[in-house]
């Protein structure tokens, strides 16, 4: 179907569809929206301004609006505001487009103002469709009510304009009734013989006979009639139509007819439905004659009615179809078994360019491509079994010879006894369907392939900004704990491993939040103990602690509670939690952290600061990415620091360990309160081993010390394109009593390895000529070389494939010197 316009009034055709308004500055997807929703039911008005939708809106009545949040002059929320403030346009459903990914805040305030549904593009044609029905449906049933309650209103008012006429004819009626009594008693004394003789010459006939007097009132029905009414003769006898239940302008009518053939002594003929006892109702035609006196008067009026019930239904049907095959969008036609057209309707006409005259009679091969000829001896066989064919899809040929993509159902004609005379087919246009299919098509690999080059850029951004911090960090945290240097100096190195840490911590932040949002966040759960957790993410900020002189009260009630989950992801929560409690607690204030066991197999973790507080806008919106506190507002927005994702990220962090987090606080200067419910499994023991982490980095005890490496001159193999890198990591291990051979290219490695035997490989992933993976696939099958993968690439999908490959542990840049100590021990 085409879409309607603006200018002029409504056809008759497009009068009769429910309107719906599409709204978007882009023609592409405007006929994107079209060719979805294309319907003979629906008129679809389609514009590009906000202006020209409220114009359609004053012109026309629709059932939905399909809104694009983008707009040129005037964005889709502020329309929205626009439509809603209009009494005659607030009702209508409205349904939001949008591109781009919004935060629920954006969603929020497009309910706000009115929206029924917020969809994504690509949009899915069967959601659509679906929601768009739901509000056709519900504006047609709106419509059919408000014409229901005007029909009802006029009715009643006729009923009572009736009712009152009745009223008076009936006392009119039963004054002279009065004064004719007493002769028509007389005048039935003579006339019962007859008319029990006339009683059982026209019960035994199946019509319906029955007699009225000259005012309408029924003195007569045969006995099928009065089984059909479940009454007796008496109980009729000088009844009016109405007094037998007849609606009142069924019996105002029949009256009327009465009383016109007394006046002309003429027969009239009609038609009208009867509802017997039961209820049901059935059509019948009906003739009413006058029944004359010897003097040529009019003496009564008698009747016959003729059940018509089954031609009815049959002739209403057949025009229903008729109207509907004729009036169709679709083509459809007909053909015989030899394949001849002979029938032909406006959609036939309007799709393929032949007018009946033309087609009518003519092989129907003449719409086929001369390629797809052969399609039709097949599908006369198929049809001549008694065979139907649906939603075939080819290609035919209009008058033009323009071609045209189809979808073809064939069902075959039979007769009265059941053998197949012909075929019907119903055509329908798809070309701009395939087209919209091939279009989204297109678009769904388009959106894949940018999503797969926006992790592979974020991927790669993580690697490019880790690895110049990794020389750094493993310098500064080497010294920040070298014994032989003063105090004050190895207390600038541990300030500046503290913010290179901070630095990474930001990184791994943005990539996970990217992880969050696309669904791709994993847990590598196992049954860990929760308060070895909470001590290792304490140990993380006990330099703080002791720089700004920090109580820190611990009661651990819940003693030994075993929960599955993923360790390091729990302490990246745990110390995202204390990190806050720390930044907002003031110097010489008070941190306490207390665990239950809850009822419902549940532990409550509590972190309580005597920090800056909360306020109760900032508990709203303290777990949303990239929220910060009403202190980012005021005269100094980076006293604190960070970029609002810690608490967003340990919020999915622990709905994906299926527990929740909350915040609660007394206000500004009163310090904030988290609570962390987590479900557990038992009072037990956790599994006695370290689980790596993203960051390569097992657990340790609280202030614990990696152990001292008990095996040196070890040989080992350093492979590192990143000379700073290279460098450090070089020195580092010499000092630690290991003999280093250092290559910056996988050609390189593979010359030493060739020259010297090595005990241990540490390998970049990433190198000019190759990649780490490969190298220790090599070293570990010829040599059963143990390896630490060295990378500024961390995903999920870069530590499974470096232990596929060979390596004991996965050890993401920036690293601490600590890490690479624990992992060394791990492996010797």
């Amino acid at each position: 179907m085409t879409s309607a316009n603006l200018s002029g009034g409504l056809s008759a055709v497009d009068a009769g569809r429910v309107g719906i308004l599409l709204v978007d500055d882009e023609v592409r997807n405007l006929d994107v929206l079209e060719s979805i929703l294309a319907s003979p039911d629906y008129r679809l008005i389609r514009v590009q301004t906000a202006q020209a939708a409220l114009m359609a809106l004053i012109d026309g009545e629709f059932a939905a609006i399909v809104l694009d949040i983008q707009m040129p002059d005037t964005n889709g929320i502020e329309l929205a505001h626009l439509i809603k403030q209009r009494k005659r346009t607030q009702h209508i459903p409205i349904i939001f487009l949008t591109a781009y990914f919004q935060q629920d805040k954006d969603i929020l305030q497009g309910y706000e103002v009115g929206a029924v549904d917020y969809l994504t593009k690509p949009v899915d044609p069967k959601i659509l469709k679906s929601k768009i029905a739901v509000f056709v449906e519900l504006f047609q049933k709106n419509r059919e009510l408000a014409a229901l309650n005007r029909a009802m209103e006029s009715e009643i008012a006729q009923r009572e304009k009736a009712e009152q006429s009745l009223r008076q004819a009936n006392n009119e009626l039963e004054a002279r009734v009065q004064e004719r009594i007493a002769a028509h008693a007389e005048l039935l004394k003579q006339k019962e013989a007859q008319r029990r003789m006339y009683d059982a010459t026209l019960s035994s006939i199946t019509d319906l006979a029955y007699t009225f007097d000259l005012e309408g009132n029924w003195i007569y029905a045969n006995k099928p009639l009065l089984k059909i009414w479940a009454k007796t003769l008496p109980e009729i006898t000088g009844k009016s139509s109405l007094e037998l239940g007849y609606p009142v302008e069924l019996a105002a009518r029949l009256k009327a007819q009465v009383l016109e053939v007394v006046q002309t002594g003429k027969p009239v003929r009609g038609e009208t439905y009867f509802k017997d006892a039961a209820g049901i109702e059935d059509y019948h035609e009906y003739i009413f004659s006058p029944v004359l006196a010897a003097d040529g008067s009019v003496a009564a009026v008698c009747g016959t009615t003729r059940l018509t019930t089954e031609r009815k239904r049959a002739e209403e049907a057949a025009r229903r179809l008729a109207a509907i095959v004729e009036f169709s969008d679709d083509a459809i036609l007909s053909k015989d078994l030899n394949g001849r057209i002979t029938s032909w309707n406006r959609g036939a006409e309007r799709l393929f360019g032949y007018k009946p005259e033309e087609a009518i009679g003519q092989p129907v091969t003449m719409l086929m491509p001369p390629e797809l000829r052969s399609e039709e001896p097949n599908i006369l066989e198929r049809i001549r079994a008694g065979e139907s064919i649906e939603y075939y899809e080819t290609v035919r040929q209009r008058k033009d010879g323009s071609r045209i993509e189809i979808s073809l159902t064939v069902s075959p004609i039979k007769d009265h006894e059941g053998r197949v005379i012909g075929a019907s087919k119903i055509v329908r246009d798809i070309t701009r369907q395939n087209q919209a299919k091939r279009e989204l098509e297109h678009a769904h690999v388009q959106a894949v392939a940018a999503a797969r080059a926006k992790d592979d850029f974020l991927a790669a951004l993580s690697h490019e900004l880790r690895t110049p911090l990794n020389p750094v960090l493993l310098i500064a945290s080497a010294a920040a704990e070298d014994p032989q240097l003063p105090a004050g100096v190895r207390a600038q190195f541990a300030n500046i491993r503290t913010n290179v840490e901070l630095e990474a911590r930001l990184i791994d932040d943005l990539l996970d939040l990217t992880r969050v949002t696309h669904g791709k966040l994993s847990l590598a759960t196992d049954c860990v103990e929760v308060h070895a957790i909470l001590q290792a993410a304490i140990a993380t900020v006990r330099p703080e602690l002791g720089q700004k002189g920090i109580c820190l009260n611990l009661n651990f009630a819940a003693q030994e509670l075993v929960l599955k989950g993923d360790a390091v992801r729990l302490q990246q929560v745990f110390w995202n939690v204390l990190k806050n409690a720390v930044k907002f607690t003031p110097d010489n204030g008070t941190i306490a952290i207390e665990t239950v066991a809850a009822p419902g197999g549940k532990m409550t973790i509590r972190i309580i600061d005597s920090g800056i507080g909360l306020t109760a806008q900032e508990i709203d919106r303290i777990f949303d990415a990239f929220s910060q506190g009403d202190h980012a507002n005021s005269g100094s927005p980076h006293r604190f620091g960070g970029i609002g994702l810690g608490l967003s990220i340990s919020k999915k962090l622990v709905e994906l360990h299926g527990g929740t987090i909350s915040a609660t606080s007394a206000g500004r200067g009163k310090g904030a309160t988290f609570v962390i419910e987590l479900p557990h499994l038992q009072t037990g023991k956790a599994h006695d081993k370290s689980i790596p982490g993203e960051r390569g980095e097992p657990l340790a005890e609280s202030g614990s010390r990696p152990k001292r490496i008990q095996q040196r001159g070890m040989s080992i193999l350093l492979v590192e394109d990143h000379e700073p890198t290279r460098t450090a990591l070089a020195h580092l291990l010499s000092r630690r009593d290991f003999k280093v051979q250092a290559a910056a290219t996988l050609g390189e490695a593979r010359g030493l390895v060739r020259r010297e035997h090595f005990d241990l490989l540490i390998s970049d992933l990433g190198l000019p000529d190759g990649d780490g993976y490969t190298l220790m696939a090599e070293l570990h099958d010829a040599f059963g070389l143990k390896g630490i993968a060295l990378s500024g690439y961390g995903m999920e999908q870069d530590l499974a494939r470096s232990q596929k490959a060979g390596f004991s542990t996965h050890l993401v840049k920036p690293v601490r010197v600590e890490a690479l100590e624990r992992a060394l021990s791990d492996l010797i």
